[in-house]
Protein backbone atom coordinates (compact mmCIF):
# COMPACT_ATOMS: atom_id res chain seq x y z
CA UNK A 1 0.00 0.00 0.00
CA UNK A 2 2.91 2.32 0.67
CA UNK A 3 4.27 1.81 -2.22
CA UNK A 4 1.45 2.26 -4.44
CA UNK A 5 0.50 5.71 -2.23
CA UNK A 6 4.54 6.49 -3.79
CA UNK A 7 3.95 5.71 -7.05
CA UNK A 8 0.89 8.08 -7.05
CA UNK A 9 2.32 10.84 -5.68
CA UNK A 10 0.11 11.16 -2.67
CA UNK A 11 1.10 12.23 0.62
CA UNK A 12 -1.14 9.68 2.75
CA UNK A 13 -2.67 6.66 2.37
CA UNK A 14 -5.50 4.95 5.28
CA UNK A 15 -7.09 1.85 4.67
CA UNK A 16 -9.86 -0.07 6.64
CA UNK A 17 -8.95 -3.39 8.37
CA UNK A 18 -9.59 -5.65 6.17
CA UNK A 19 -7.74 -3.57 3.58
CA UNK A 20 -10.18 -3.39 0.53
CA UNK A 21 -10.81 -0.07 1.05
CA UNK A 22 -7.70 2.46 0.81
CA UNK A 23 -7.98 6.00 0.80
CA UNK A 24 -5.39 8.63 -0.57
CA UNK A 25 -4.95 12.55 -0.53
CA UNK A 26 -2.22 14.71 -0.23
CA UNK A 27 -1.17 17.83 2.12
CA UNK A 28 -3.38 20.24 3.47
CA UNK A 29 -5.59 18.25 4.16
CA UNK A 30 -4.87 16.37 7.70
CA UNK A 31 -7.10 13.41 8.71
CA UNK A 32 -8.95 11.55 11.83
CA UNK A 33 -10.23 8.30 11.80
CA UNK A 34 -13.43 8.00 13.77
CA UNK A 35 -15.45 4.37 12.80
CA UNK A 36 -13.79 1.50 10.65
CA UNK A 37 -15.05 -2.00 9.72
CA UNK A 38 -14.81 -4.47 7.45
CA UNK A 39 -17.19 -2.72 5.04
CA UNK A 40 -16.62 1.20 5.56
CA UNK A 41 -14.27 3.57 6.77
CA UNK A 42 -15.01 6.90 8.44
CA UNK A 43 -12.34 9.99 8.33
CA UNK A 44 -12.87 13.11 9.83
CA UNK A 45 -11.02 15.83 7.82
CA UNK A 46 -9.61 19.30 8.56
CA UNK A 47 -8.09 21.77 5.31
CA UNK A 48 -6.63 25.08 5.77
CA UNK A 49 -9.08 26.91 3.88
CA UNK A 50 -12.03 25.38 5.90
CA UNK A 51 -12.89 26.72 9.34
CA UNK A 52 -14.69 23.35 10.70
CA UNK A 53 -13.76 19.44 9.87
CA UNK A 54 -16.09 17.10 7.73
CA UNK A 55 -16.42 14.10 8.09
CA UNK A 56 -16.25 11.12 4.98
CA UNK A 57 -17.97 7.71 4.97
CA UNK A 58 -16.62 5.40 2.20
CA UNK A 59 -18.04 2.16 2.13
CA UNK A 60 -17.71 -1.20 0.06
CA UNK A 61 -21.00 -3.14 1.25
CA UNK A 62 -21.18 -6.92 1.09
CA UNK A 63 -23.57 -8.42 -1.51
CA UNK A 64 -25.49 -10.55 0.74
CA UNK A 65 -28.36 -8.93 3.68
CA UNK A 66 -27.17 -11.08 6.30
CA UNK A 67 -23.68 -9.20 5.78
CA UNK A 68 -24.51 -5.68 5.00
CA UNK A 69 -26.41 -5.85 8.36
CA UNK A 70 -23.48 -5.29 10.32
CA UNK A 71 -22.88 -2.36 8.56
CA UNK A 72 -26.23 -0.09 9.18
CA UNK A 73 -25.04 0.17 13.25
CA UNK A 74 -21.79 0.96 12.50
CA UNK A 75 -22.02 3.64 9.96
CA UNK A 76 -25.09 4.73 12.32
CA UNK A 77 -22.05 5.37 15.07
CA UNK A 78 -20.05 7.32 12.90
CA UNK A 79 -22.45 9.74 12.01
CA UNK A 80 -21.56 13.44 13.11
CA UNK A 81 -23.72 15.74 15.42
CA UNK A 82 -23.08 19.45 13.29
CA UNK A 83 -20.22 18.64 11.01
CA UNK A 84 -21.04 17.86 7.39
CA UNK A 85 -21.10 14.71 6.28
CA UNK A 86 -20.45 12.94 3.03
CA UNK A 87 -21.25 9.15 2.36
CA UNK A 88 -18.85 7.61 -0.41
CA UNK A 89 -20.64 4.59 -1.26
CA UNK A 90 -20.91 0.96 -2.86
CA UNK A 91 -23.74 -0.14 -1.26
CA UNK A 92 -24.46 -3.05 -3.88
CA UNK A 93 -28.17 -1.57 -3.57
CA UNK A 94 -29.98 0.76 -5.32
CA UNK A 95 -33.17 2.31 -5.06
CA UNK A 96 -35.25 2.10 -7.93
CA UNK A 97 -34.80 -0.15 -11.03
CA UNK A 98 -34.12 2.58 -13.24
CA UNK A 99 -30.51 2.96 -11.42
CA UNK A 100 -29.51 -0.41 -13.59
CA UNK A 101 -28.67 -1.41 -16.51
CA UNK A 102 -29.00 -5.33 -17.33
CA UNK A 103 -28.25 -8.02 -15.10
CA UNK A 104 -30.95 -9.61 -12.15
CA UNK A 105 -34.19 -8.52 -12.11
CA UNK A 106 -34.32 -5.40 -9.52
CA UNK A 107 -36.05 -6.44 -5.54
CA UNK A 108 -38.45 -4.05 -3.99
CA UNK A 109 -36.88 -5.34 -1.25
CA UNK A 110 -32.94 -3.72 -1.84
CA UNK A 111 -34.53 -0.96 -2.63
CA UNK A 112 -36.29 -0.99 0.76
CA UNK A 113 -33.46 -2.09 2.84
CA UNK A 114 -31.11 1.11 1.79
CA UNK A 115 -34.28 3.58 1.93
CA UNK A 116 -34.68 2.38 5.51
CA UNK A 117 -31.05 3.43 6.47
CA UNK A 118 -31.26 6.64 4.50
CA UNK A 119 -34.24 7.50 6.82
CA UNK A 120 -33.04 6.44 10.06
CA UNK A 121 -29.84 8.90 9.72
CA UNK A 122 -30.90 11.37 7.63
CA UNK A 123 -29.53 11.57 4.36
CA UNK A 124 -30.17 12.34 1.11
CA UNK A 125 -29.45 10.94 -2.29
CA UNK A 126 -27.38 13.22 -4.07
CA UNK A 127 -27.88 11.59 -7.45
CA UNK A 128 -25.26 10.08 -9.86
CA UNK A 129 -24.51 12.56 -12.72
CA UNK A 130 -24.86 9.48 -16.12
CA UNK A 131 -25.44 12.49 -18.34
CA UNK A 132 -23.17 12.88 -21.13
CA UNK A 133 -20.88 15.70 -21.57
CA UNK A 134 -22.19 18.90 -23.35
CA UNK A 135 -22.26 17.25 -27.12
CA UNK A 136 -19.77 19.32 -29.27
CA UNK A 137 -19.46 18.46 -33.22
CA UNK A 138 -16.06 17.38 -33.69
CA UNK A 139 -15.25 18.20 -37.31
CA UNK A 140 -12.79 15.17 -37.55
CA UNK A 141 -15.76 12.97 -37.55
CA UNK A 142 -16.25 14.01 -41.37
CA UNK A 143 -13.09 11.98 -42.22
CA UNK A 144 -15.32 8.58 -41.92
CA UNK A 145 -17.95 7.99 -44.70
CA UNK A 146 -20.23 6.09 -42.65
CA UNK A 147 -21.17 9.28 -40.76
CA UNK A 148 -23.26 10.26 -43.38
CA UNK A 149 -25.37 7.07 -43.30
CA UNK A 150 -26.19 8.10 -39.34
CA UNK A 151 -27.37 11.29 -39.86
CA UNK A 152 -29.85 10.29 -43.07
CA UNK A 153 -31.26 7.45 -40.39
CA UNK A 154 -31.70 9.75 -37.07
CA UNK A 155 -32.85 12.74 -39.78
CA UNK A 156 -35.35 10.88 -42.02
CA UNK A 157 -38.52 10.37 -39.45
CA UNK A 158 -40.86 12.55 -39.65
CA UNK A 159 -41.64 15.15 -36.86
CA UNK A 160 -44.97 17.32 -36.01
CA UNK A 161 -44.17 21.20 -35.27
CA UNK A 162 -43.51 24.24 -36.79
CA UNK A 163 -40.19 24.03 -39.02
CA UNK A 164 -37.95 25.39 -36.16
CA UNK A 165 -39.33 22.89 -34.00
CA UNK A 166 -38.31 20.24 -36.73
CA UNK A 167 -34.79 20.68 -36.61
CA UNK A 168 -34.46 21.02 -33.14
CA UNK A 169 -36.01 17.89 -32.56
CA UNK A 170 -33.87 16.28 -35.51
CA UNK A 171 -30.69 17.62 -34.13
CA UNK A 172 -31.30 16.50 -30.58
CA UNK A 173 -31.52 12.83 -32.20
CA UNK A 174 -28.52 13.10 -34.42
CA UNK A 175 -26.66 14.06 -31.70
CA UNK A 176 -27.71 11.05 -29.56
CA UNK A 177 -27.03 8.58 -33.18
CA UNK A 178 -23.47 10.26 -33.47
CA UNK A 179 -22.26 10.09 -29.91
CA UNK A 180 -23.39 6.63 -30.17
CA UNK A 181 -21.84 5.52 -33.48
CA UNK A 182 -18.44 7.49 -31.99
CA UNK A 183 -18.08 4.62 -29.52
CA UNK A 184 -18.86 2.23 -31.84
CA UNK A 185 -17.06 3.39 -34.70
CA UNK A 186 -14.60 6.11 -34.39
CA UNK A 187 -13.48 5.53 -31.23
CA UNK A 188 -10.71 6.72 -28.84
CA UNK A 189 -8.63 9.23 -30.89
CA UNK A 190 -5.79 8.90 -28.62
CA UNK A 191 -6.27 5.69 -28.17
CA UNK A 192 -5.85 4.99 -31.78
CA UNK A 193 -3.03 6.63 -31.75
CA UNK A 194 -1.42 4.50 -29.22
CA UNK A 195 -2.59 1.50 -30.90
CA UNK A 196 -1.08 2.44 -34.06
CA UNK A 197 2.31 3.54 -32.71
CA UNK A 198 2.36 0.26 -30.69
CA UNK A 199 1.88 -1.66 -33.89
CA UNK A 200 4.66 0.11 -35.97
CA UNK A 201 6.96 -0.17 -32.96
CA UNK A 202 6.34 -4.46 -33.22
CA UNK A 203 6.74 -4.08 -37.26
CA UNK A 204 10.07 -2.66 -37.06
CA UNK A 205 11.05 -5.44 -34.11
CA UNK A 206 9.83 -7.90 -37.09
CA UNK A 207 12.21 -6.59 -39.87
CA UNK A 208 14.68 -6.85 -37.37
CA UNK A 209 14.41 -10.87 -37.07
CA UNK A 210 13.00 -11.09 -40.44
CA UNK A 211 13.42 -8.71 -43.56
CA UNK A 212 11.41 -10.57 -45.74
CA UNK A 213 8.79 -8.72 -48.32
CA UNK A 214 5.72 -9.63 -46.44
CA UNK A 215 7.20 -8.04 -43.13
CA UNK A 216 8.08 -4.88 -45.42
CA UNK A 217 4.81 -4.40 -46.74
CA UNK A 218 3.19 -4.84 -43.20
CA UNK A 219 5.51 -2.17 -41.62
CA UNK A 220 4.45 0.11 -44.36
CA UNK A 221 0.55 -0.42 -43.74
CA UNK A 222 0.66 0.08 -40.20
CA UNK A 223 3.23 3.23 -40.81
CA UNK A 224 0.16 4.67 -43.30
CA UNK A 225 -2.28 3.64 -40.57
CA UNK A 226 -0.34 5.99 -38.19
CA UNK A 227 -0.02 8.82 -40.29
CA UNK A 228 -3.64 8.45 -40.77
CA UNK A 229 -4.40 8.76 -37.01
CA UNK A 230 -1.84 11.27 -36.06
CA UNK A 231 -3.80 13.43 -38.81
CA UNK A 232 -7.19 12.82 -37.27
CA UNK A 233 -5.61 13.74 -33.70
CA UNK A 234 -3.87 17.45 -35.15
CA UNK A 235 -7.67 17.73 -36.98
CA UNK A 236 -9.16 16.99 -33.24
CA UNK A 237 -6.79 19.61 -31.77
CA UNK A 238 -6.56 21.84 -34.36
CA UNK A 239 -10.55 22.25 -33.84
CA UNK A 240 -10.15 22.54 -29.94
CA UNK A 241 -7.59 25.46 -30.25
CA UNK A 242 -9.40 27.04 -32.68
CA UNK A 243 -5.97 28.04 -34.44
CA UNK A 244 -6.71 28.73 -38.34
CA UNK A 245 -3.37 31.12 -39.08
CA UNK A 246 -1.13 27.98 -39.07
CA UNK A 247 -0.44 26.22 -41.93
CA UNK A 248 -0.16 21.95 -42.21
CA UNK A 249 3.18 20.80 -40.94
CA UNK A 250 4.47 17.34 -39.86
CA UNK A 251 2.07 17.23 -36.79
CA UNK A 252 0.86 20.22 -35.11
CA UNK A 253 -0.96 18.50 -32.22
CA UNK A 254 1.59 19.04 -29.38
CA UNK A 255 1.03 22.96 -30.38
CA UNK A 256 -2.22 22.83 -30.35
CA UNK A 257 -2.64 20.83 -27.27
CA UNK A 258 -0.67 23.58 -25.18
CA UNK A 259 -3.15 26.27 -26.81
CA UNK A 260 -5.91 24.85 -25.53
CA UNK A 261 -3.91 24.28 -22.12
CA UNK A 262 -3.38 27.71 -22.04
CA UNK A 263 -6.87 29.08 -23.19
CA UNK A 264 -8.32 26.86 -20.36
CA UNK A 265 -6.40 28.49 -17.55
CA UNK A 266 -6.70 31.67 -18.51
CA UNK A 267 -10.10 31.04 -19.04
CA UNK A 268 -11.04 30.34 -15.34
CA UNK A 269 -11.72 32.73 -12.67
CA UNK A 270 -10.64 31.63 -9.43
CA UNK A 271 -10.60 35.36 -7.82
CA UNK A 272 -12.58 38.39 -8.79
CA UNK A 273 -14.12 41.18 -7.27
CA UNK A 274 -17.67 42.07 -6.70
CA UNK A 275 -19.73 45.13 -7.04
CA UNK A 276 -18.79 46.17 -3.55
CA UNK A 277 -15.09 45.47 -4.52
CA UNK A 278 -14.82 42.55 -2.05
CA UNK A 279 -12.80 39.92 -3.20
CA UNK A 280 -14.79 36.90 -3.82
CA UNK A 281 -13.08 33.21 -4.59
CA UNK A 282 -15.87 30.49 -3.95
CA UNK A 283 -16.76 29.51 -7.95
CA UNK A 284 -20.82 29.74 -6.71
CA UNK A 285 -20.32 33.22 -5.95
CA UNK A 286 -18.36 33.77 -8.56
CA UNK A 287 -20.68 32.64 -10.67
CA UNK A 288 -23.74 34.38 -9.28
CA UNK A 289 -21.96 37.92 -9.74
CA UNK A 290 -21.01 37.11 -12.81
CA UNK A 291 -24.38 36.86 -14.35
CA UNK A 292 -25.93 39.92 -12.38
CA UNK A 293 -23.01 41.96 -13.70
CA UNK A 294 -23.79 40.91 -17.30
CA UNK A 295 -27.44 40.73 -17.10
CA UNK A 296 -27.45 44.37 -15.54
CA UNK A 297 -25.14 44.97 -18.58
CA UNK A 298 -26.65 43.41 -21.39
CA UNK A 299 -30.38 44.29 -20.11
CA UNK A 300 -30.33 48.13 -19.76
CA UNK A 301 -32.90 50.10 -21.24
CA UNK A 302 -32.92 51.31 -23.99
CA UNK A 303 -35.05 54.76 -25.48
CA UNK A 304 -34.63 56.12 -28.56
CA UNK A 305 -36.01 59.77 -29.79
CA UNK A 306 -38.04 59.09 -33.07
CA UNK A 307 -39.22 63.03 -33.12
CA UNK A 308 -36.31 63.97 -36.02
CA UNK A 309 -36.98 60.73 -38.01
CA UNK A 310 -38.64 63.21 -40.69
CA UNK A 311 -35.70 65.57 -40.78
CA UNK A 312 -33.58 61.96 -42.96
CA UNK A 313 -34.03 61.79 -46.79
CA UNK A 314 -35.44 58.42 -48.07
CA UNK A 315 -32.09 56.86 -50.06
CA UNK A 316 -33.91 53.69 -50.68
CA UNK A 317 -35.81 52.61 -54.15
CA UNK A 318 -38.63 50.77 -55.07
CA UNK A 319 -36.44 48.31 -56.82
CA UNK A 320 -34.20 48.17 -53.79
CA UNK A 321 -37.61 47.23 -51.80
CA UNK A 322 -38.26 45.09 -53.82
CA UNK A 323 -35.01 43.15 -53.37
CA UNK A 324 -34.91 43.30 -49.75
CA UNK A 325 -39.25 41.99 -50.25
CA UNK A 326 -38.16 39.09 -52.69
CA UNK A 327 -38.51 35.55 -51.19
CA UNK A 328 -35.43 33.40 -50.90
CA UNK A 329 -34.71 30.91 -53.24
CA UNK A 330 -33.26 27.70 -52.49
CA UNK A 331 -29.33 28.31 -54.41
CA UNK A 332 -29.35 31.79 -52.01
CA UNK A 333 -29.41 30.05 -48.65
CA UNK A 334 -26.60 26.99 -49.97
CA UNK A 335 -24.53 30.15 -51.31
CA UNK A 336 -24.67 31.80 -47.71
CA UNK A 337 -23.95 28.29 -45.97
CA UNK A 338 -21.11 27.05 -47.41
CA UNK A 339 -19.51 30.42 -47.43
CA UNK A 340 -19.63 30.46 -43.87
CA UNK A 341 -16.50 29.15 -41.85
CA UNK A 342 -17.12 25.80 -40.93
CA UNK A 343 -14.57 25.56 -38.27
CA UNK A 344 -16.38 28.26 -36.46
CA UNK A 345 -16.89 27.94 -32.31
CA UNK A 346 -20.12 25.88 -32.27
CA UNK A 347 -23.39 27.61 -30.31
CA UNK A 348 -25.43 26.00 -27.69
CA UNK A 349 -26.38 23.30 -29.73
CA UNK A 350 -22.93 21.58 -30.27
CA UNK A 351 -23.09 21.84 -34.15
CA UNK A 352 -20.67 23.23 -35.91
CA UNK A 353 -21.07 24.84 -39.89
CA UNK A 354 -19.09 21.92 -40.71
CA UNK A 355 -21.54 19.57 -39.83
CA UNK A 356 -24.14 21.26 -42.34
CA UNK A 357 -22.28 21.66 -45.27
CA UNK A 358 -21.00 18.15 -44.70
CA UNK A 359 -24.78 16.56 -44.41
CA UNK A 360 -26.20 19.12 -46.35
CA UNK A 361 -28.09 16.19 -49.12
CA UNK A 362 -30.07 15.58 -45.80
CA UNK A 363 -30.95 18.86 -43.51
CA UNK A 364 -31.14 21.27 -46.89
CA UNK A 365 -34.97 20.91 -46.97
CA UNK A 366 -35.55 21.65 -43.61
CA UNK A 367 -32.87 24.06 -43.41
CA UNK A 368 -34.18 25.90 -45.92
CA UNK A 369 -38.05 25.68 -44.96
CA UNK A 370 -36.83 26.89 -41.78
CA UNK A 371 -35.25 30.34 -42.99
CA UNK A 372 -37.99 30.61 -45.50
CA UNK A 373 -40.47 30.68 -42.73
CA UNK A 374 -39.00 32.98 -41.00
CA UNK A 375 -38.83 35.75 -43.84
CA UNK A 376 -42.72 35.17 -43.99
CA UNK A 377 -43.19 36.29 -40.54
CA UNK A 378 -42.67 33.24 -38.32
CA UNK A 379 -41.08 34.11 -34.52
CA UNK A 380 -37.84 32.45 -34.40
CA UNK A 381 -37.96 29.97 -31.26
CA UNK A 382 -35.66 29.49 -28.15
CA UNK A 383 -33.79 27.21 -29.91
CA UNK A 384 -32.59 29.33 -32.44
CA UNK A 385 -31.55 32.31 -30.63
CA UNK A 386 -30.05 30.30 -27.56
CA UNK A 387 -26.27 31.90 -27.18
CA UNK A 388 -23.65 31.03 -24.94
CA UNK A 389 -21.82 33.98 -23.47
CA UNK A 390 -18.02 33.32 -23.48
CA UNK A 391 -15.85 35.95 -21.69
CA UNK A 392 -12.42 37.01 -22.92
CA UNK A 393 -9.85 38.23 -20.50
CA UNK A 394 -8.92 42.05 -21.66
CA UNK A 395 -5.41 42.06 -19.86
CA UNK A 396 -3.45 39.12 -18.72
CA UNK A 397 -4.54 39.06 -14.49
CA UNK A 398 -8.33 40.44 -14.93
CA UNK A 399 -9.75 41.40 -11.14
CA UNK A 400 -13.08 42.64 -12.22
CA UNK A 401 -16.07 41.88 -14.89
CA UNK A 402 -15.52 45.18 -16.36
CA UNK A 403 -12.13 43.75 -17.63
CA UNK A 404 -13.64 40.73 -19.79
CA UNK A 405 -14.97 41.22 -22.86
CA UNK A 406 -18.17 39.14 -23.81
CA UNK A 407 -19.01 37.07 -27.17
CA UNK A 408 -21.71 35.49 -27.89
CA UNK A 409 -21.54 32.07 -29.87
CA UNK A 410 -24.85 31.29 -31.44
CA UNK A 411 -26.09 28.44 -33.28
CA UNK A 412 -25.18 28.26 -36.83
CA UNK A 413 -29.13 28.23 -37.90
CA UNK A 414 -29.06 31.74 -36.22
CA UNK A 415 -25.53 32.77 -38.11
CA UNK A 416 -27.15 31.72 -41.50
CA UNK A 417 -30.31 33.53 -41.15
CA UNK A 418 -28.00 36.67 -39.95
CA UNK A 419 -25.83 36.29 -42.89
CA UNK A 420 -28.96 35.89 -45.45
CA UNK A 421 -29.74 39.11 -44.55
CA UNK A 422 -26.22 40.78 -44.72
CA UNK A 423 -26.38 38.85 -48.25
CA UNK A 424 -29.42 41.10 -49.58
CA UNK A 425 -28.50 44.24 -47.37
CA UNK A 426 -24.73 44.40 -48.98
CA UNK A 427 -25.63 45.96 -52.19
CA UNK A 428 -27.95 48.58 -50.76
CA UNK A 429 -25.97 49.91 -47.55
CA UNK A 430 -23.60 51.77 -49.70
CA UNK A 431 -25.67 53.83 -51.41
CA UNK A 432 -27.70 54.99 -48.14
CA UNK A 433 -24.72 54.64 -45.58
CA UNK A 434 -21.67 57.38 -45.59
CA UNK A 435 -18.07 55.87 -45.40
CA UNK A 436 -18.08 58.04 -42.53
CA UNK A 437 -20.79 56.11 -40.98
CA UNK A 438 -19.80 52.53 -41.58
CA UNK A 439 -18.16 52.37 -38.30
CA UNK A 440 -21.31 52.27 -36.66
CA UNK A 441 -22.98 49.44 -38.70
Amino acid sequence: MESIRVLLNFDHVISNPSRDLWVFFRFPFTSMVVGESDQHLSISFCHTHRSCPFIVSFVHAKCTAAERRRLWPTLLRDKPCHEPWYIVTDFNLILSPNEKNGGQLFQPSQGLELSQFMGEVGVLDAGLDNKSRTFIFLNVWTSKDSLLDVVKIAWQDDVSGSPFYRIWAKLKRVSHAIQQWNKETFEDVFLNVKTAEAAVARAELQIEVDSSEENFVELKRVQAELRRVLTVEEQFWKQKARVKWLQHGDNNSRFFHSVVKQRRYRAAIHIIRDSQGTWITDDGTIGMEDVKFFDDLLSAEFSSDFRLVHVIPNLSSEIDNSCLEEAHSFDEVTRVVFSMDGDSVAGPDGFTGKFFTFAWEVVDSDIFQAILSFFFGAELSRFVIATSIVLIPKVLNPHSFFQFRPISACNFLNKVISRVLVSRLTPILPRIISPQQSDFV
